[in-house]
């Protein structure tokens, strides 16, 4: 059995290597802002709930932007609010 038939399909395929780069992207964004906290705050004289706030913006972002994508490449509703749901597992 390949992978592609493991996990369901060319469809699923598409969806599975999706999730995974956006997720990936989104754990280096959380990445770098905690890096370059101290940095920001300075620079930006933001505190720790502004920098908590651009954190989590950019993972609304992510987690929008994947989903339209989603629903172009798929044009599946159901599967947008399962990738949905599943980026905020896995965020939180």
């Amino acid at each position: 059995m390949s992978l592609l038939e493991a996990i369901g399909g060319a469809a699923r395929g598409k969806v599975t290597v999706l999730l995974a780069l956006v997720l990936g992207l989104q754990s280096a964004d959380t990445a770098t802002i905690g890096a370059v906290g101290a940095e920001l705050e300075r620079g930006l004289r933001i505190g720790n709930t502004e920098l908590g706030l651009l954190a989590f913006l950019t993972m609304l972002s992510a987690l929008l932007l994947s989903g339209l994508v989603m629903v172009r490449a798929c044009r599946s509703y159901p599967r947008y609010v399962a990738t949905a749901l599943a980026s905020e597992r896995g965020a939180g």
